[in-house]
């Protein structure tokens, strides 16, 4: 039970870091919440606690001069092992709390109330009030202090998706060279974008723009960013003279503009306020560029939350949404057509043909495999994300799952000159409760990985059963290695070590963090062991989903 506690709460804390939002600068939102809370109770503190591994850090505070506390002696830590509100009336008067430091001494609490915060099953932190003399405290004042904790986790929702957001604009950025692809994606996408040339007059606009500036397409083009109609402020609400324009930064300084906040009005006289970044386009030898491509999201709704938290939860709520529409659309229809070109690829192999063009084919189908294959792998990552995958929990004998991976990675290891070393030793048939599909995911990622990056040597598989009941999954090869450095980064999304690495071997960065993913959503580990030059060793542990399901009625 203590190693289960462990694992639990390595996950709250994984998650807590996955928001980041710890040390970061007050946000007035959560600031505004905890007014509420200080005024409402008439106490002298109100606090947003964030409980990492060894503190609790206060993301919003009234009333305290610290920032942050040890905690083991936190009130907090109590509040978030349970999904209840946590009450101490008078503390001098508590076993648990009468000879606390912050008891004794200052803040010199008396009264506790704190609310858990649950983000995706996690209990992430609190919202807490204290003051210095005993209170009782009735059910109407839990529900109010419940309601203030549901309205910060939408506000931390709604964090999530902007974050989120940004980084499917950056995958749609990758293919806007593909004129037909990019032109169909540019017309569902939720972002506003306007493409600018260096005199900073729009050439080109998506019928988003269109709609957030409140403009015909015919109207936007030839616009420009010195139009003196558009009265832009920054997010101070100053006026910008039209070399402070994010485009016109980007033109002239052939520099990446991020994420800066932007107000212009729209031709009925409304203000809107957009989240803008542009990115030069250099073609070929340019050495400035001719063109910028700007991109903008609508955050007005986003401004008035500042006055009307309940926004929150209804933006939050959109942008799922269209996140969700946006990858339906885009599965289908760049895996439809996809299909039909790997089928007839497949069906133009049965006929006659010459060495080369065979050759050709295999080429084709190969290509269009490993396309849909990123397809699939992107749209599972979203889907994790969103937290809309699923587990199966399947009977899964243990030789089977080997050698159905064995067999298709030994295949693709050989055409490369590689030695697959078998290691299944096992003499008898061994059973394991899990998700089948998953698990198999989990290694084709992983050798898929480890064929890629080795040139010469070999490639080994292992699982087993340990003595705990967990599958034990190893994949070791002798390729380029890791440096201690950049073992952290392998897992994150859409990222490799260096641009080499993408122009040497291909790929987009999703495979491990994909792997990484799912280790988690099983409530696994995965634990990586490399040397420059020599060799990795990735070693995946996943506990039974039964196993799961006790941890998480436990919980309960």
């Amino acid at each position: 039970m203590y190693a289960q506690t462990n694992i639990c709460d390595n996950l709250r804390v994984n998650k807590l870091k996955e928001l980041e939002l710890l040390d970061t600068a007050p946000d007035p939102i959560f600031d505004s919440v905890i007014e509420l809370a200080k005024q409402h109770f008439d106490v002298p503190i109100a606090l947003i606690s964030l409980v990492d591994a060894n503190r609790q850090w206060f993301k919003s505070k009234i009333g305290l001069e610290v920032n942050e506390t040890p905690r083991n002696i936190a009130f907090c830590d109590h509040t978030i092992k349970s999904d209840k509100i946590f009450v101490v009336e008078d503390a001098t008067k508590d076993q648990r709390f009468f000879q606390n430091p912050l008891v004794l001494n200052a803040p010199n609490i008396r009264f506790y109330a704190g609310a858990p915060l649950n983000v995706d099953g996690h209990f992430i932190g609190t919202i807490c009030i204290i003051d210095n003399k005993p209170k009782s405290f009735s059910k109407n004042d839990e529900k109010y202090l419940s309601l203030l904790a549901r309205n910060i986790e939408n506000c931390i929702s709604l964090h999530v998706l902007l974050k989120n957001e940004i980084k499917y604009k950056n995958i749609l950025r990758e293919n806007t060279n593909k004129e037909k692809r990019a032109e169909l994606i540019l017309q569902t996408m939720h972002d506003g974008l306007v493409l600018q040339n260096s005199q900073g007059k729009i050439v080109f606009s998506n019928p988003r723009a269109c709609e957030i500036l409140g403009y015909t397409n015919d109207e936007l083009l030839n616009a420009s960013s010195q139009d003196e109609s558009w009265e832009a402020v920054n997010e101070a609400g100053i006026k910008i003279g039209w070399s402070e324009h994010p485009s016109m930064k980007c033109l002239h300084s052939n520099k990446a503009v991020n994420d800066e906040v932007l107000g212009v009005k729209r031709p009925d006289g409304e203000r809107i306020w957009l989240l803008v970044s542009a990115k030069p386009l250099n073609i070929d030898t340019e050495v400035f560029p001719q063109h910028v491509v700007v991109s903008f999201v609508d955050v007005t709704n986003e401004k008035k939350a500042f006055e009307n938290l309940e926004i929150l939860k209804t933006l939050a709520q959109s942008a799922n949404d269209a996140k969700n529409a946006f990858l339906s659309n885009i599965s289908h229809e760049i895996r439809t057509p996809l299909n039909g070109v790997i089928g007839c690829a497949e069906a133009i192999k049965g006929t006659n043909l010459d060495a080369t063009q065979t050759s050709l084919i295999d080429i084709i189908c190969q290509s269009g495999r490993e396309l849909e294959s990123v397809m699939k792998d992107i749209i599972e990552l979203s889907a994790l994300e969103l937290g809309t995958t699923a587990l199966e929990c399947d009977e899964i004998e243990i030789k089977k799952l080997y050698y159905s991976i064995y067999n298709h990675a030994k295949s693709n290891a050989q055409k490369k000159g590689l030695v697959f070393e078998n290691k299944y030793h096992c003499s008898h048939d061994l059973y394991f409760f899990g998700d089948f599909k998953r698990i198999l995911q989990i290694a084709e990622n992983l050798l898929s990985n480890a064929i890629k990056f080795t040139h010469s040597g070999s490639i080994s598989l292992e699982i087993y059963i340990d003595k705990f009941n967990n599958l034990n999954l190893i994949v070791e090869d002798t390729g380029i290695g890791i440096e201690d450095a950049h073992k952290d980064i392998i897992f994150k999304s859409f990222t490799q070590i260096d641009a080499s690495i993408t122009r040497q071997y291909g790929g987009t960065g999703i495979g491990l963090s994909l792997v990484a993913d799912l280790v988690n959503l099983m409530q696994g580990e995965i634990k990586l062991s490399s040397n420059l030059g020599i060799g990795s060793k990735f070693h995946v542990i996943l506990p039974p989903i039964f196993e799961m399901h006790k941890i998480a009625s436990v919980g309960k």
